[in-house]
């Protein structure tokens, strides 16, 4: 397998927002394998593609639908080569992005090139994934798009397994996540006084600690939510009671929680804190502020005929289907919540996404195209 294609994706900058470059490029590389293709503005030099090709034989006709991101984090940590440069060593490619998820959009582009264009099929690639899902919440507005999409491939990885030619793990759902900020407001008094004040830092630091009694759910088949605090700030100077505090939770979701129903936990503790160790610290606690909504869990139907379907194509090549569920949000949970479609990950094997020295599994990615090249023939 040639994968000269992959190497100009590394090559490409595309850390958010500066997606447009490889933007332009991926567009180009869909024209010439015959999608019709346009541009969703999503701001300024930031744009997803919505691309099309073959023949709807009837009205109702639907079509798959693969899907990728443009944009890549930066370059994290102290890499062993150049991050821009595909590096190819003991069966793997180096580079950023090169499992999340430049290698996912090369075996799309493979797969598409090498099968009939006469097939019906959509493909989109987004923007700002790796942000606040910006592209993805845009896309979802497009009705028209996705009114025939039957189900959504997304080649992404999901969980990290390492690759093993006789087991495929797939991905049928994530967990979902929110952030809630809480702002700790007390009095300020001289230090050698604190019993004049109210100290924002201790009454934070209560809370704080109090957040591992909080009883979190459990999904039977999405596993156990999570949270942690971080982003802690408080500000002072000289020999003074610090009377602010400022502190995050980072809260993941299983079903059926919402970001909605999260906050209302934190709050119910912390009006419990308030009277049983008589806080006495004004406290505001809210959903963080964002330009696009905060993306709830989702589980896909295992026994929908669609998904079934490629279950058994990726049986019938590989000895072993394993199903996975994602502990970490992605544009999928856009998709399935946003477009209300029946979403699988399907990617390759890789390691070391958002940290130095990234790298796909070669033979993973040839796997990935034999896949999606049956997926497109036969589905």
């Amino acid at each position: 397998m040639n994968t000269t294609l992959l190497d100009q994706l590394i090559s490409i900058n595309s850390v958010y927002p500066n997606e447009k470059q490889h933007a332009e490029f991926l567009e180009e590389q869909l024209k010439k394998i015959g999608f019709t293709t346009r541009r969703q503005i999503v701001s300024q030099d930031r744009f997803n593609i919505l691309a099309e090709r073959g023949n709807k034989n009837s009205p109702d006709q639907k079509a798959l639908c693969f899907f990728g991101h443009i944009d890549t984090v930066p370059p994290y940590g102290e890499w062993n080569t150049d991050p821009f440069k595909a590096h190819y060593q003991d069966g793997k490619i180096y580079g950023l992005g090169a499992v999340d998820m430049k290698g996912g959009v090369f075996a799309i582009l493979e797969a598409c090139r090498e099968t009939d264009p006469q097939k019906y099929l959509k493909v989109i690639f987004c923007v700002d994934e790796e942000n606040i899902s910006a592209g993805a919440w845009k896309a979802v507005t497009d009705e028209e798009f996705f009114n025939d999409v039957k189900t959504l491939i997304a080649a992404e990885t999901g969980n990290i397994h390492p690759y093993d030619p006789q087991e495929k793990w797939v991905h049928l759902g994530r967990r979902g996540r929110c952030t809630i900020d809480l702002e700790v407001l007390g009095l300020s008094a001289h230090g050698a006084f604190p019993e004049k004040g109210i100290n924002a830092i201790n009454d934070a630091a209560t809370i704080i600690n109090s957040l591992k009694t909080l009883p979190l759910s459990e999904h039977p088949i999405i596993g156990k939510s999570s949270l942690f605090a971080n982003n802690i700030t408080s500000t002072e100077t000289s020999l003074s009671i610090p009377d602010y505090c400022k502190f995050e939770i980072n809260r993941s979701l299983v079903p059926p929680e919402t970001p909605e129903s999260a906050l209302k936990q934190v709050q119910e503790m912390v009006q419990k804190l308030q009277t049983d160790q008589h806080l006495k610290s004004q406290i505001n606690i809210s959903l963080q502020k964002r330009d696009t909504p905060f993306a709830p869990p989702y589980i896909t139907d295992k026994e929908n005929p669609t998904i079934q379907h490629i279950l058994k194509i990726i049986g019938e090549e590989t000895p072993k289907v394993s199903i996975d569920y994602g502990l970490s949000v992605a544009d999928e949970n856009v998709f399935a919540n946003g477009a209300h479609l029946a979403v699988i990950s399907v990617g390759p094997e890789g390691d070391n996404e958002h940290t130095a020295n990234e790298w796909v599994n070669i033979d993973s990615l040839k796997r990935l195209v034999n896949y999606f090249k049956r997926f497109i023939e036969e589905v």
